[in-house]
């Protein structure tokens, strides 16, 4: 039986210290992505990551323990598990000269991970066509993964003189160690970086003028919208947005829905706080039946006028409950990622990357009454925003027009 007299107290940052030290993990951004597909070719990006991640495999030798690799619009990401001996900061590559044998590999292996990728419906829908409509990261780009046909073009030569160009001999790289993430003190992320203003807004896209025709439509399909901010800490209220439209729809009965099903996702591949910008949120539906592109709009627009109402009875009765449980849900992600040591790392290094300290991910403290109202207003005026704006309509399982 345990009793007060034999209780122990548990220093839990002395034990994650020691976890950090037994299983490291050194996170490492690049910068440079997918964008620069539009430059350089289709599917440069993607064998540029798995050149770069080939020839840190050779560099750390039995040193790496696991490593995996992904490539955002604009950087690239490495996750290296490697012994304690070799947890130190990343600043450089050694390249391993690829021969046409080792390119024509992995040319393979990215192909049947395109094959996957292009397999999963919503996936597509969202990650890949959604973004194409609303021109979230301007014209001619595209997802990540690249063009089967067109990755055989690639040679070793032209791919080193393209990744010459862009990454030259010591690219720009940002680097956390998970010891490093356990030194840092914790009190650094708690800034509220809130001032009143809102630096984050709807933006009209094709779908306003009509001068995109609609796709056709099925059974499933995603309403998304354009949002445009001035500071990256703005985007963090796309995930309090993305939190009150799924109370809304799932918590709360909304009039006129039918039994449809929602799924609400925000940036692509849902990660966060790596674009430049510009993101978007999309709004999955699946009713009963198949609809007509604006019959979806109409939907859409069911949980933004519910949520409007909430927060203007909110705002008006200036006691924050609402925005209280939203914080309730902000705080309990926060908790489940700040218990893993390698997504702590990943969100540091990724603030790093925007020369900052704190990460809204990483904020661990609820938030102010007054902030709590201060977001309350800003969202009221994002969602007067959505729904003045027409959202962009992406099939799920149907080749657009």
């Amino acid at each position: 039986m345990l009793t007060a007299a034999g209780t122990h107290t548990i220093d839990f940052s002395a034990a994650a210290m020691r976890g950090a030290q037994r299983n490291p993990m050194v996170s490492v951004i690049i910068d440079g992505g997918a964008h620069d597909d539009v430059e350089y070719g289709s599917g440069f990006a993607h064998l540029r990551e798995h050149w770069a991640l080939a020839s840190l495999r050779r560099m750390y030798g039995d040193r790496l323990v696991m490593c995996s690799a992904k490539t955002l619009q604009y950087q690239t990401e490495l996750l290296l598990f490697v012994d304690s001996s070799a947890a130190t900061p990343l600043d450089t590559i050694d390249w391993w000269q690829w021969t046409e044998g080792d390119l024509a590999h992995e040319v393979s292996v990215i192909d049947e991970e395109i094959v996957s990728a292009e397999s999963e419906a919503v996936g597509c829908a969202f990650d890949r066509e959604l973004p194409r409509r609303l021109g979230v990261y301007g014209p001619g780009t595209d997802w990540g993964y690249g063009h089967r046909a067109l990755l055989h073009e690639w040679t070793v030569d032209s791919l080193a003189a393209a990744v010459q160009q862009t990454w030259g001999p010591r690219p720009t790289m940002f680097s956390t160690s998970t010891p490093e993430v356990v030194r840092w003190p914790r009190t650094a992320n708690e800034a509220a970086h809130r001032d009143g203003t809102s630096g984050l807004e709807t933006v009209a896209t094709a779908a306003a003028g009509g001068h995109c025709p609609d796709p056709d439509t099925g059974r499933i399909a995603f309403c998304g919208w354009l949002f445009r901010y001035d500071e990256w800490h703005r985007a963090a209220e796309l995930d309090d947005l993305a939190t009150l439209m799924r109370l809304v729809v799932h918590d709360r009965p909304v009039a006129g829905l039918g039994p449809s099903r929602w799924e609400i996702r925000v940036s692509q591949f849902g990660e966060r706080h790596v674009t430049r910008g510009a993101d978007y949120l999309g709004v999955g539906i699946s009713p009963d039946r198949e609809l007509p592109a604006e019959e979806y709009r109409r939907l859409a627009r069911r949980p933004l006028e519910q949520a409007l109402s909430l927060l203007l009875t909110e705002i008006r009765a200036v006691r924050p409950g609402l925005m209280a449980a939203l914080d309730r849900h902000r705080l309990f992600r926060c908790a489940r990622l700040n218990q893993a040591l390698p997504q702590r790392a990943i969100a540091r290094n990724r603030a790093k990357v925007h020369d900052d300290v704190a990460h809204p991910d990483l904020r661990t403290t609820g938030r102010t009454e007054s902030e709590n109202l201060v977001l309350a207003r800003s969202l009221a005026v994002l969602v007067e925003q959505m729904l003045a704006t027409d959202p962009e309509v992406v099939p799920v399982g149907v080749r657009p027009r």
